[in-house]
């Protein structure tokens, strides 16, 4: 077969071929070492799993095998150690934007930087030099924040938790940020004003404000902006000081041209992987979604009907994408799956707290009685949770961090039935801010002691033509804590009566009406002795919870570090305050907000009445809720009797 090309194509691809880096050019110079670098370090982030089954079978396969749990024991207690001390400790007050930032955040941040400065200032020959290397390793080190469309996926891919590629995404942001900062005032200081002049460079001028912007909390945006509007902005702004950067770059800087080729291409393979993989678990079509409020007007339940069966592990999330309006055909979020059974599932729950944004139009949608629609879900992602390797569990949970814990609770109640795991009975501990909060999760609780209900009943066996009756070991024990003020006492109290004719079904769940002492539940739980006395095992804490009670788990963890690994979810709830205010006052304020809008005067006797239907309102609301609550308890309890 013949083949010919056109003088100007041959041309053109030799000189394509000549603006490629050599070997020479990529080894050779501090920016393509530290290139190389980074990428060595993801694949073998990615390969680890295979790397850990190798040397394990390599050790296994020794004569002397004691010595590979030995490491193993020593890589507990180091990790255990360094998530106490280090991983878990803030560095600023809780309550502020930045009380996310950990000692391990900080410290990793100093030594990314100190490594790039290191590179920067090897073998230089002026100033001049110094100023081009970190624009150079700049977009060496952005190779860490294009890891694909989102942090979710990157995470399955580098086989590391969400909150670790969190840190190493904000790290890579601030040194990218600081390298670029030194190049562009290297810039300025030699041409001055003229750097800007011409369109190639006014374009880094605007990226590097781009840059600076993108590593603003998305936290403390996310409080007065919606979460999606947030999150569709700085992938945006990604985008296009991406681009920005690539119009910079002169043609003759090879290598810098290549490390953004490998950039683009990490980027696109991933987002390529992300799309087909997608595509086959929702069966190459839509899913089928519902949900409800349950009652309430702060809570919406989402039940996804999957088309193909789908394995999730507990403690996972999905990001979830529906056209409720015009806008949400580009906004998606993520959702903590609430069950998880031994063998795949064929529907997806989750509790939805209401805020702004997508889950606003969520609550709307189901306000109208548009119960059904169409979805697309991403996932499931996230890191699991080792419960299987200790023998006494206490699972933390405050508010909708329960959905959080939900699986693990199901899971280990399965397992320790099957014999698949000898565990003490699992100790849910759970902080409920709301009875509202308490209906929109009760029957994710109410199915888990089902199934250790069936399973724990009466076993018939047979031994010698006689029949024996055997009663196997219940797994569950659950203690509510409620301690919410405000509520109108008659909802309170009738809601409070219907949780005590469940409880008396339920005889492992256990309702106080005061805020959970933590320090009491965590001192006996340091008593408790292990299912099997031979062997020293410690004890776990898993924990969803709220920021005080984080500090608090952290610091009991600190100090029994002998005792107890503490490990928290991916999913950790906010602080619930808007659930403790007097809806009196509320009405109050409502009212006399409507009341000043329309120019009437406020009358003290026009404002009682008004504030009393409202009262009287609120209650009828609450009734329903009440009926609509013992309606379900009540098959709940038949079904485990």
């Amino acid at each position: 077969m013949y083949f010919s090309l056109h003088p100007i194509g041959l041309r053109y691809l030799l000189d394509s071929m000549q603006l490629l880096p050599t070997t020479k050019d990529v080894f050779g110079s501090t920016t393509g070492l530290y290139t190389i670098g980074i990428i060595a370090l993801l694949i073998l982030l990615a390969l680890r799993p295979v790397i850990i089954f190798g040397l394990k079978l390599a050790l296994s396969c020794s004569k002397k095998p004691l010595e590979f749990a030995m490491l193993i024991r020593v890589r507990r207690r180091v990790t255990g150690w360094a998530m106490r001390r280090i991983l878990y400790r803030k560095i600023f007050r809780r309550g502020s934007s930045l009380d996310t930032y950990t000692r391990a955040q900080i410290m990793f941040i100093m030594f990314h930087l100190s490594i790039n400065f290191a590179f920067i200032l090897v073998n230089i020959s002026s100033s001049e030099e110094v100023f081009s290397r970190a624009g150079k390793l700049a977009i060496a080190n952005a190779i860490l924040l294009y890891l694909g469309p989102g942090l979710d996926f990157s995470t399955s891919v580098l086989r590391i938790g969400l909150r670790a590629q969190k840190q190493l995404h904000a790290s890579a942001g601030y040194v990218v940020v600081v390298l670029s900062i030194l190049h562009a005032a290297g810039a300025f200081s030699k041409r001055g004003w003229l750097a800007v002049e011409q369109i190639r460079d006014l374009l880094p001028a605007l990226a590097l404000l781009g840059i600076c912007s993108l590593v603003l909390p998305l936290r403390a945006l996310a409080t007065f902006l919606p979460y999606e509007l947030v999150l569709f902005v700085h992938n945006t702004l990604a985008l296009l000081s991406g681009y920005a950067i690539w119009c910079h770059v002169p043609a003759d800087q090879q290598l810098v041209r290549a490390t953004l080729c490998v950039i683009a291409g990490i980027f696109l393979l991933l987002l390529l992987t992300r799309v087909l993989i997608m595509a086959y678990r929702n069966h190459f079509w839509f899913q089928s979604i519902s949900f409800e409020q349950n009652g309430t007007s702060r809570y919406v339940r989402i039940v996804i009907s999957l088309r193909r069966p789908l394995r999730v592990e507990p403690g996972q999330y999905i990001n979830l994408w529906t056209p409720t309006t015009l806008s949400s055909v580009l906004q998606s979020h993520p959702f903590s799956i609430g069950n998880c059974s031994s063998e795949v599932e064929t529907q997806l729950r989750m509790v939805v707290d209401v805020k702004r944004g997508f889950t606003n139009n969520l609550r709307e949608l189901a306000k109208r009685c548009m119960t059904s629609n169409i979805a697309i879900f991403a996932g499931p992602y996230g890191s699991r949770i080792p419960v299987e390797n200790y023998e006494t569990v206490l699972l933390v949970a405050t508010g909708l961090g329960f959905v959080a814990l939900s699986p693990y609770l199901q899971w280990l109640v399965r397992a320790a039935h099957n014999k698949e795991i000898k565990i003490n009975p699992v100790h849910l501990v759970w902080q409920v801010s709301s009875w509202e909060q308490f209906c929109a999760v009760y029957d994710l609780l109410g199915e888990t002691i089902q199934v250790d209900n069936k399973a724990s009943g009466t076993n018939v066996s047979r031994e010698n033509n006689n029949t024996q009756l055997q009663e196997d070991k219940t797994y569950v024990k659950t203690s509510i804590y409620y301690d919410e003020n405000g509520i109108p006492p008659d909802w309170a109290k009738d809601m409070i009566e219907q949780v005590k004719k469940m409880r008396k079904r339920w005889k492992r769940v256990h309702l106080y009406e005061y805020q959970m002492p933590l320090a009491d539940i965590l001192r006996k739980e340091a008593a408790t002795k292990a299912a099997d006395s031979s062997v020293s095992k410690p004890k776990l804490i898993a924990a969803s919870v709220s920021g005080d009670v984080r500090d608090d788990l952290v610091q009991f963890a600190t100090a029994k570090s002998s005792l107890f690994d503490l490990i928290f979810t991916d999913y950790q709830p906010e602080d619930d305050r808007h659930s403790f205010e007097d809806p009196v006052n509320q009405f109050k304020s409502n009212i006399n907000d409507k009341q000043a809008d329309a120019g009437v005067p406020l009358d003290d006797s026009a404002r009682g009445k008004d504030v009393r239907s409202s009262y009287e309102s609120r209650n009828d609301e609450s009734c329903g809720r009440i009926q609509e609550f013992q309606y379900k308890t009540e098959s709940y309890s038949k079904d485990l009797c």
